[in-house]
């Protein structure tokens, strides 16, 4: 099956495989000139917020134990520490890492070297750009015991955008973050993002970064619930990812949390709200440590079409601690959340093919799933909604469960266009499939000829 997974893999696993390195450095625990900052006192916990004028701080006390949360203003408000008493887990090699959102679009290109050819399309970074050149938060507050960023992100590769080393190129998208620590659990954060697409125009369907999560290298276990019966309690599923032949995996996530934990069992865990219950795992290799080149990166899966003066808010929840904790944190939001649907479809065209010849009538086909699921798919030439082509939905395409565990087989879509009224030559084909709760997706556009 041909999915747009592999590119997305190349375009986000590889993102710091050419990267600069040096990311910025956080200082000691016990070594910061702290400006005036605000405490809570919640349910025998004691949170405070401060900044030294490069970074601000979240340290939640219980007892003689601690996590901190630190966020770079060079970095555009990107979180660079999640420790847990005095041990940094987050990687920092280049602003490729972190823990941050990054956005693609599904009609671009991009290529396996995170960006060291022409072939690297629209994708706007919170951090920073591929050369190390900084977002910078344009604001970075605490107001009480919230941390607050906002920023430009920069297109990550931007001798594609008409920059280079040393010339940045701010992207579309503009990122607001809110971090705060979770009410009822000192070990874990809220953060809620604002993403404004301000431009006017459309980036396809694609799975999102939302958020990319990078662990040092010395981080190797995988921990995950994946059975048939979420929130009972079941075995967790344990992956030594040093022993794995695998670079990159789609994890099944039935509880829809993932986590990454040392040789001690202590590590972080993530959740989108409304993610769909996959998640996708990649190891690079090289140098241990927080600035290392080695790294484990695990994300939500998460797809998203950005629209015209498009707005994306939602929450994604960091927690630490053994798995047995985080998953207590995650259990804790289930049940005040039961999974809200916040995202589109995920899908894919297998026909048309790119660039095949068309005449008379040619046949549409493809897949679609969503977590609450589809209930329309339509077929547009040349962008023309109104003479959109309604596509069969619920055809069977069993292939669809071997790249994703658990999905129903009747996920295809089927139908067939007429191109009789279509002056021959070039056009573009696009499927938009729409979910039960009235979410939108506009699958990659594919190119066609017409012949008479």
């Amino acid at each position: 099956m041909n999915t747009r997974l592999e590119v997305f893999f190349g375009a986000v696993a590889m993102l710091v495989m050419c990267g600069v390195g040096g990311g910025p450095a956080l200082p000691d625990r016990d070594a910061i000139v702290r400006t005036a900052g605000a405490t809570t006192v919640r349910q025998g916990s004691v949170a405070r917020a401060y900044d030294d004028g490069h970074f601000a701080f979240l340290v939640v006390h219980r007892g003689a134990d601690s996590v901190r949360l630190a966020v770079s203003k060079e970095w555009g408000g990107t979180i660079v520490e999640l420790s847990m008493n005095g041990t940094n887990f987050v990687n920092g090699f280049d602003p490729g890492r972190e823990i941050q959102p990054s956005f693609y679009d599904g009609n671009a290109h991009y290529d396996q070297c995170s960006g060291c050819t022409s072939a690297f399309g629209w994708n706007p970074v919170m951090a920073g750009d591929r050369h190390g050149t900084g977002s910078r938060a344009e604001a970075m507050t605490h107001e009480g015991t919230v941390l607050y960023a906002r920023t430009w992100a920069l297109m990550w590769r931007p001798e594609a955008f008409g920059g280079g080393p040393g010339k940045p190129v701010t992207s579309d998208v503009r990122i607001e973050q809110w971090v705060s620590s979770l009410e009822g659990h000192w070990n874990a954060f809220r953060i809620h993002y604002r993403v404004v697409h301000a431009g006017q125009d459309l980036h396809a369907n694609a799975l999102q970064e939302f958020p990319a999560v990078f662990v040092n290298r010395e981080n190797r276990l995988l921990i995950y619930y994946g059975g048939s019966e979420p929130w009972g309690n079941g075995p967790l599923t344990r992956v030594d990812l040093a022993t794995t032949k695998k670079h990159h995996a789609v994890i099944p996530l039935s509880e829809r949390w993932i986590s990454i934990v040392n040789q001690s069992d202590v590590g972080i865990g993530v959740s989108s709200r409304g993610q769909f219950p996959f998640g996708i795992v990649s190891t690079l290799d090289g140098t241990s440590g927080p600035l290392g080149r080695g790294a484990t990166y695990f994300a939500p899966l998460v797809p998203r079409t950005f629209f015209p003066s498009d707005t994306l808010d939602d929450d994604v929840y960091v927690a630490l601690g053994t798995p047995e904790e985080i998953r207590n944190v995650f259990s804790d939001i289930h049940r005040r959340e039961l999974d809200p649907d916040v995202f589109p479809p995920l899908g894919h065209v297998d026909l048309p093919r790119d660039s095949q010849t068309v005449e008379g009538v040619f046949g549409v086909a493809g897949w679609g799933l969503d977590d609450s699921g589809v209930s329309s798919a339509d077929a547009m030439v040349d962008g023309q909604t109104p003479a959109a082509t309604h596509l069969q939905y619920g055809v069977p395409r069993p292939d669809v469960g071997a790249q994703y565990p658990g999905v129903p087989v009747n996920v295809g879509f089927a139908g067939q266009v007429h191109v009789g009224g279509l002056a021959p030559g070039w056009h573009d084909l696009e499927v938009r499939l729409v979910d039960t709760a009235g979410h939108v997706a506009v699958l990659r556009r594919v190119p066609f000829r017409v012949t008479r």
